[in-house]
């Protein structure tokens, strides 16, 4: 690189010649910058395409927008006022299902995992993985720290893309807190291979979870983010009826919306109607306020329901992680892959990092340190205790070998 307009088409189709143009200046302009602070040219050649093609989604939604606002200021059109509202709730709308990216494609290296090689196939797997349900009912959705507690998120879709996976996320209050008091800022996706609940079939790649962290692996993922703070919408009645809309709102209610309608006269909530596609019977309008006001009940409602049932699956998930813990540990004492002195330390790995450390107890080899109970005279008081004595018949160690290190038989 850098960029030329013919190279445009492979990341982004549908632009003119004057937008390629833009296209490239923007792209090499990105990876000039990138590169001078030391970026590796894969990761920074990644992060220029973004950006460029981000930035014409921006200018189309920027574009629709400045020509209403103009024409509501030079016509003072109320139609056109309308579209407006409708033109940027649908904005606030598209910021809402945004996709972004969770897991990047690439070669990439940890000194924890050593190389990590994530595919464009990989990465389609997971999506279809996702799409057959091999989760069964269960969604991923976005945790901290991999704790798998609290929901900041539930993944609603994804999207295999050339440059890596990407979800739409619907946020929970707990993670809009996290990420607008930037508490974290990144992506770490919990990966891992599944047994089918009904065929006992070993499935990978499977997508559990993405952890919102500050130290991921794939540190060249953009930062996470929610869409553009909405501002509530308020009407203010005027003598003229016009419906104002607030400096800077990007979010109208439907409510509102009705509100407005209940005190408009003559033409203008003839328009107003006739652009939301009902009619001017204000018995409809009431009727739909009613409605509004009943499904904001039925909301609270369910919404109380979610927190009792979240605190019902983090209970469960606490005794599943505790029984795994004891299973693990117990096995590892029981092979004699660890000693009864160093399992409190191994039980607090497992609480850091489940999966892994199970992973690394696995391949451990035996490790039954006899020296620290004694100089191997034999004879006299027992140097072992009950416990490990016990211990020492699951694994099978000789008589003399016990004998040799103080121990009576």
């Amino acid at each position: 690189m850098p960029w030329t307009i013919n190279d445009v088409e492979k990341f982004k189709k549908g632009l003119t010649e004057k937008q390629k143009e833009k296209w490239v200046a923007v792209a090499n302009g990105a990876l000039k910058e990138c590169t001078s602070k030391g970026g590796e040219k894969i990761d920074c050649e990644q992060s220029a395409i973004r950006i460029a093609n981000s930035k014409f989604s921006e200018d189309a939604k920027l574009s629709q927008t400045r020509y209403l606002k103009d024409q509501v200021e030079t016509e003072g059109d109320l139609r056109m006022e309308t579209r407006l509202r409708l033109a940027l709730s649908e904005a606030a709308i598209d910021e809402d299902e945004e996709f972004q990216m969770v897991l990047p494609v690439g070669v990439f290296y940890s000194d924890w995992y050593g190389e990590i090689i994530i595919t464009n196939s990989f990465v389609t797997g997971m999506v279809d993985n996702w799409k057959n349900k091999v989760l069964g009912n269960r969604a991923p959705f976005i945790d901290t720290l991999h704790d798998r507690g609290k929901a900041n998120g539930w993944i609603e879709d994804l999207d295999a893309r050339d440059d890596g996976l990407y979800a739409k996320i619907r946020w929970t209050k707990q993670g809009q807190e996290n990420i607008e008091e930037e508490y974290f800022k990144y992506f770490s996706s919990d990966l891992g291979q599944v047994t089918h609940i009904e065929s006992g079939e070993k499935i990978w790649p499977v997508l559990f979870a993405v952890a919102l962290c500050n130290t991921p692996v794939m540190n060249t993922m953009p930062q996470a983010h929610l869409s553009e703070p909405s501002k509530q919408f308020t009407h203010s009645a005027h003598s003229d009826g016009v419906l104002n809309i607030p400096e800077g709102n990007m979010d109208i209610k439907l409510a509102d919306v009705l509100e407005y309608l209940k005190g408009a006269e003559g033409s203008e909530k003839s328009v107003v109607l006739k652009e939301l596609g009902a009619s001017e019977d204000h018995s409809q309008v009431v009727t739909l306020t009613e409605t509004v006001t009943k499904l904001e009940g039925e909301k609270k409602t369910l919404e109380d329901v979610n927190v009792k049932l979240s605190d019902q699956v983090k209970e469960l998930q606490s005794k599943d992680h505790l029984r795994s813990k004891v299973e693990v540990i117990e096995k590892a004492l029981t092979e004699g892959r660890i000693l009864p002195k160093d399992k409190e330390e191994w039980e607090k790995r497992f609480d850091e990092n489940p999966q892994f450390t199970t992973k690394v107890l696995e391949g451990l080899p035996k490790a039954v340190d006899f020296k620290e109970h004694g100089t191997g005279s034999g004879g006299g008081e027992p140097k072992f205790s009950a416990e490990e004595m016990a211990q020492f018949e699951k694994m099978a160690v000789e008589d003399e070998t016990i004998k040799e290190y103080g121990g009576e038989v």
